[in-house]
Parts: structure tokens; sequence; C-alpha cells
């Protein structure tokens, strides 16, 4: 039996409304004169200061009260919100040609110009290359390796639960999903040393980054500034673990057919592309998956009835068995769950694009360079798309229940030709980490321990997920 729904509104978004006084008249006109409708900000800074405050509140002020499209200054640069599905569809899909990454993207070409940076025929050339590693068969042979992997890690858990010590949570996810990717998609065990170097890197990397997307003047990375120096050695870093990775499948002489192979056979006479897909193919395929399970082990111990019921499934299902993708397909409820974290925690919160020549965008008139924002936080919460939005329902997403959703109403991995090329890859491993977590341990959130979303590149947890591991008897 499924839980009942319960009313629990999990981690509001504090909405900072002395800073967003709506100038109602304004509004009023814009919808009348089917304009869109533009909030007021700061003379040349637009509501770049609004945004960089409180990213989170001011999205989902925008998306609620100023409509499907909301036009936007920020710092001098014209950026339209588009929170509705059939608009985003549009950008993403319908006439994903006209449109390229946005500029908001041009701090993360440091770290590497992979997947999620690359444009025309080096994406597609990248995509070619990468997507035989994620395909549904290669999923079945790599399910075991995912178990195996979070066996070890819990078992880790046991004598911390014994002794009443809490961890991160957050931090433990970052490191087994970085053992998973570097086992799975790398063909290599993972040094605790390498683990703590790729985490801590990639924290600075992207807090850095996300810094800069936001900031109306920040000074070239050649400046040595405090915060250009760390984001210097964070790269540095992430450097010498590709030159690791490299060195050891060259001199091993094997051959195994993974991801690595696959890049190597594709990039090898370019160094540095061959560098900066392995870099964010590394980065991308543990970061989004860490950050979304921590989220959902902490919406778990909120709604305990919930995890219940994933233990339930868990031990009927897998009972001591190492799950295979057809005992995979009876995790539903498990699944749901973590389905249900991403639409409230989505990893990647915020994406862009740019137009490359004029078009209408419902009541706007794009113009070529201007950048459309699509927020899937504010998108993932808006009250006329999803029923009780802050209420953690895993319910919706089994059996159609609930919400009568599109794909462009819910998009954790981005939408169109763009998506995550690894979604498949996320979802089994997140949902044999959180089926084989629950048949072992409870998890409690420490009390007193303050949980708010740091709206950087992904969504992590400001402070980490402090919880304590309780053994199920």
């Amino acid at each position: 039996m499924l839980p009942r729904n319960r009313c629990v509104r999990i981690c509001p978004v504090p909405m900072r409304m002395a800073d967003m006084a709506v100038d109602t008249a304004d509004e009023v006109i814009g919808e009348a004169s089917g304009r869109p409708a533009s909030p007021p900000g700061y003379p040349l800074l637009g509501v770049a200061p609004q945004i960089r405050r409180d990213p989170l509140g001011f999205f989902v002020k925008m998306a609620r009260e100023y409509g499907d499209v909301v036009d936007l200054n920020v710092a001098g640069k014209r950026m339209v919100l588009a929170n509705e599905p059939t608009l985003i569809r549009q950008v993403l899909q319908a006439n994903a040609g006209n449109y390229r990454k946005s500029k908001f993207y041009g701090p993360l070409k440091p770290i590497g110009t992979g997947l999620l940076t690359s444009e025309g025929e080096q994406w597609v050339e990248q995509r070619k290359a990468a997507a035989p590693a994620f395909k549904g068969s290669e999923m079945g042979k790599i399910c075991a390796a995912m178990a195996d992997e979070a066996d070890t890690t819990l078992a880790g858990w046991a004598a911390r639960g014994q002794a009443d010590e809490p961890l991160d949570v957050a931090r433990e996810m970052m490191r087994l999903a970085l053992r998973i990717a570097m086992r799975t998609l790398f063909g290599s065990p993972l040094r605790e040393d390498t683990a703590s170097k790729v985490s801590d890197a990639l924290a600075v990397a992207l807090r850095h980054a996300e810094e800069r997307i936001w900031s109306v003047a920040s000074p070239p990375l050649w400046v040595p500034t405090p915060g250009n120096r760390a984001f210097a050695r964070a790269i540095t870093q992430l450097d010498e673990v590709f030159e690791d990775i490299i060195s050891a499948r060259k001199s091993s002489g094997e051959r195994p057919g993974d991801l690595l192979d696959l890049l190597i056979d594709a990039f090898d006479d370019d160094r540095p592309q061959l560098r900066d897909m392995v870099v964010s193919m590394l980065v991308t395929g543990h970061e989004t998956t860490a950050v979304s399970l921590a989220w959902a082990f902490y919406l778990l111990s909120r709604n305990p009835e919930w995890a219940e019921a994933v233990r339930s499934e868990a031990n009927e299902v897998l009972g001591s068995d190492t799950p295979d993708i057809q005992a995979l397909r009876g995790l539903r409820v498990t699944r749901a769950v973590f389905e249900e974290a991403m639409r409230l925690y989505p990893p990647v919160w915020t994406f862009s694009r740019d137009a490359l020549s004029p078009e209408r965008l419902g009541n706007v008139e794009l113009r070529k360079g201007d950048t459309v924002m699509v927020c899937a936080y504010s998108l993932h919460r808006h009250p006329r798309l999803w029923e009780s939005p802050e209420t953690f329902m895993p319910q919706r997403f089994l059996n159609n229940e609930g919400q009568n959703r599109t794909n462009y109403n819910y998009l954790p991995f981005g939408g169109g030709p763009r998506s995550c090329i690894g979604n498949r890859f996320a979802m089994t491993e997140a949902t044999i980490i959180l089926a084989k977590t629950l048949q072992r341990f409870d998890l409690d959130l420490v009390d007193g321990h303050a949980v708010e979303p740091e709206p950087m590149i992904t969504l992590r947890p400001r402070f980490g997920m402090l919880m304590r591991p309780r053994a199920v008897a």
C-alpha cells in the first residue's frame, strides 16, 4: 500500500519581497498591450542585483506573478524568462536550430568544453563519440558494478551508525557517484586522494563559475584575485586527474570498450578536446546524480512513510540479489521517489539559449542575440502546472496519478536534442543506490542542521546534508 499524501511543505525558498516590489500598474499595462510583463530594476543594472542576491526566490516570483513570458534587463543584456511548456518546447525542440547555448555558459568553458558547453559540429562529434556508452544494453552490464560500489559505501556506514556518528550524505553520495563513474565509464578504481581532489576542485570551480555568471563585472581570469587563484588551482587539480586517467589506460594496454576507449578513439589526436571530454564527462557523470540523491534522502527523512514504501519494495523485488535491469523495472516506487526529488530540487536548476535570428516567442519578439532562460526550479513548483507543488508527492509519477504532465513541465535532464546523454545512466544508478540504502538504513536528519539549496551550476545543499544512519532490523 502506498503512503497517503500529507501536506508537508518542503524547504521553501524565502523570497525577499522588500527587494522585489512589483509595479502593479506596469504589469497590467504590459498584459493589456500584449507586451511581456517586465519587473522593475535598477538603472543600468536592471534586475541583476536581485538575481545575484536570491536567484531561486527571484525566478519563482517571476513565474508566479508575471506570467508565461517575462522580459528582464540583466545589466543591459535582454533575457526572456519562459515559464510555459509549449514555449519551452519551441526553444528546446521544435525550433532548436535557431538557438545555441547562451553566453551565460562562458564561465564554464575553462572547466572543459565538453558536451555541456560545446556547439555546432564540435557538439555533434562529441555526442556521437560518447553515445554508445549510454545505450540501454550497456546499462545492463554495469548494474552489478553500481551495486558493488554502493555496498562498499554502506559497509562503511555500519560502524558510524553504531557509534551514533553523523555523516554528510551529500559528500558521501558525491564520492560514491564518482567511484561509480570512474569504474563504469573510465575503467579505473578510484583512490581516496583522487576522490577528495575531484570533489574539492569541482566545488570551487562551480561556485566560481556561478559567481561570474551573475556578476555585473568580473575581473578577467588572468587577474590574480583570490577567487581567480583558487579557480586556477581547481582546474589544475582536474587536469591532473585527467592525466592520471589517460596514463593509466594507455600503460595498461587494455581495451574494455568503455566510454574512455570511445573518447580516446575519437579524440586521441586532439589532446585538448580529449581532456575536455574526459573532464566534462567525469564531472557531469557524477555531480548531478549525487546532488539529487542527497535531496532524495533528505525528503525521505521528512516523509518516513515513503522511506518504508521504498524499503518494502526493495526487499520484495531485490531481496539479497544483485540488481539487474529486469529487477530495476520492478522498483517503481523507488524510481518515483527519485523523480519527485528531482522535481522539487532539479539538479540543473536553470539553463538558457541565445536566439540566432529573430523569432516570436509567445507575446515577445525576440531579437538576434536575446537570451531565453528556463528555470526548472520555478517550473517544477508552478501551481498552474503541478498540484500542491511544494509538497513531496511521489505518487505523481506512478500510473500517471495526480499530475497530468508533459515532458516540458518536467525538465530534470533538460529537453530536446541537447537533453542529458546520461539520463538513463543516472536513473539506473540512483534507483540502485536508493533501494540498497533503504534496505539497510534509515537516515535521520541531525537536529538543528540547516537545509538550504545553494544555486550554483547544480543545486547542491549549501551546508551539506548531515544525517545519522540507523540500521534497520
